[in-house]
């Protein structure tokens, strides 16, 4: 007998990378950038700076 779960995309495993793609980091942190007075942008970015 099949799962039902095993229909579902959702459902599957996924891996995490341990690579980062630093391109795509920075990416996001221009465009969070580009609005510095909203609190909702400046939360992500003191993120980034813990690295």
């Amino acid at each position: 007998m099949i799962d039902d779960i095993s229909f579902y995309a959702a459902s599957k495993i996924v891996k995490n990378d341990h690579d980062r793609d630093q391109e795509f980091i920075d990416l996001v942190k221009s465009i969070l950038q580009t609005r510095p007075d909203e609190e909702i942008f400046i939360k992500p970015l003191v993120l980034f700076d813990r690295e």
